[in-house]
């Protein structure tokens, strides 16, 4: 089963070499990376353009529409069978993709879930795991997801399933994480297979309070308007 990496980026000329070269060794000659720029100001796009001569990379641009939409215009163009999610700053693991891609074709399910190692960290810092606990269910999910793209791999017919995405979604991670948990379709895997790089620009931080709840109403609201769509 070949592959698609959804690649979602805006401004990450910093940490997005370290993260390709440690992608496209993976990739076989028929798998692709569908790399979708938010209307980067840095450099970004000049350094995606130096690796268009491989064929297996698709460069496409969502200028100034947000992390949903970005990611959603990505993965509208991926044509493979599994499609991996992909941050632009954490650093895939040797053996990712292959550990991926034959849970996929053995368990049965539809979406695998890993976990990853944190990082950096100090020699005094203990090495921390991304996902402490693995919930499943709707509800519990709508409460604290435990679905982090960068750790997520899934069917192709998994997304047709998640797609379009509703436009009040507030992450695209947990629409899909959701669709998935609507037939108990994930496989969790307890195996880091990312180093998942934390900084103080990752999209993905903390938020306040009346953020979090204004982002589980949405989710909630969002969920619970659009009827799953038959396999």
């Amino acid at each position: 089963m070949n592959v698609s990496v959804a690649l979602a980026t805006f401004n990450g000329e910093k940490f997005l070499k370290e993260q390709l070269d440690s992608i496209l060794p993976q990739l076989g000659p028929d798998d692709e990376i569908i790399a979708s720029d938010d209307g980067s100001r840095d450099g970004t796009m000049e350094l995606l353009a130096r690796y268009t001569d491989d064929p297996r990379i698709t460069l496409c641009r969502n200028p100034g529409k947000g992390l949903v939409s970005n990611f959603e215009n990505a993965l509208k163009q991926c044509r493979n069978e599994i499609v991996f999610l992909c941050d632009q700053d954490d650093i895939w693991l040797a053996h990712k993709v292959q550990t991926v891609r034959n849970r996929l074709m053995t368990s049965g399910k539809k979406l695998v879930l890993h976990n990853a190692l944190l990082f950096p960290s100090t020699e005094h810092q203990e090495k921390k795991m991304l996902i402490q606990h693995m919930y499943h269910g709707i509800f519990l999910n709508i409460i604290k997801s435990c679905y982090w793209g960068c750790c997520m791999a899934f069917t192709k017919e998994l997304l047709d399933r998640a797609l379009p995405f509703p436009p009040s979604i507030p992450t695209h991670d947990q629409w899909i994480g959701l669709i998935a948990e609507q037939r108990k379709e994930t496989f969790f895997l307890n195996e880091p297979l990312i180093l998942h790089r934390r900084h103080g620009k990752n999209v993905s931080k903390t938020l306040p309070l009346h953020r979090r709840l204004d982002f589980r109403y949405r989710m909630a609201k969002a969920y619970y308007a659009h009827s799953p769509k038959e396999p």
